[in-house]
């Protein structure tokens, strides 16, 4: 393991320890089903390894490790299958969080994705690090979660998001292809919505989760889940 993992400077050391870990795991800084050595790691954050122990176990909760007994912790190593089975709950879900929050929240719902679309836009057309793109396509559907109103549904959402930056970021693959090529499929939906469309909207928001399913499947396959 040769992570250059930033040292952690303030309280709150397992939550810290956590928020570091996990997302050097979704941008593919770990390869997937790599051993967690716990020493190892709270050398780097420069903490103890009671935290380091704690933020392991939360991250099993969220399905980023394994935790094998008297065997340590172990980054996942899902399957195509388990990234398909994630992108179709998505698509269950998120339709009717987007509907909330035409009920609840349109006014707000509406600047928020508005504004996403544009940073992304600018971001996309200014080359930005492929992680950062990604982060910042997936705050449309943080939007529609974190606007619903619905506490199980955002609490689903934190379950499914890991999983579905695994499979961009350990995808060999996938900075081969035009992966954003269906992202502006955003602004339809945007426009939808805001237009009081919205079971178009829904429409085009379950069109957008399945298209991302077959791009992201089809070349995790290809790449053979290999690092």
């Amino acid at each position: 393991m040769n992570n250059k993992l930033p040292t952690i400077k303030r309280k709150n050391y397992s939550q810290q320890a956590f928020d570091i870990i996990s997302t050097a795991i979704m941008r593919g800084e770990f390869k997937l089903g790599e051993k967690l050595v716990e020493e190892r790691v709270a050398q780097q954050l420069n903490i103890s390894r009671v935290p380091v122990r704690e933020a392991f176990h939360d991250l099993e909760k969220f399905g980023l490790v394994v935790m094998k007994p008297n065997n340590g912790a172990w980054v996942i190593s899902p399957s195509v299958d388990d990234i398909a089975e994630v992108f179709d709950i998505r698509a269950l879900n998120q339709p009717y969080a987007l509907a909330l929050c035409y009920q609840t929240a349109r006014q707000k719902t509406i600047r928020e994705l508005e504004q996403q679309a544009a940073v992304f836009n600018e971001m996309l057309a200014g080359h930005a690090d492929i992680y950062d793109l990604v982060n910042q396509d997936f705050k449309f559907d943080e939007i529609i979660f974190s606007n619903c109103g619905n506490k199980k549904l955002k609490e689903i959402w934190a379950l499914l998001v890991p999983i579905l930056k695994i499979g961009f970021f350990h995808n060999p693959y996938f900075k081969e292809i035009n992966s954003f090529e269906n992202s502006y499929s955003h602004e339809d939906i945007i426009r939808a919505f805001k237009d009081a469309r919205i079971e178009d909207a829904k429409k085009l928001l379950i069109d957008h989760i399945h298209s991302s399913k077959k791009l992201i499947c089809e070349s995790f396959t290809k790449g053979g889940n290999q690092e």
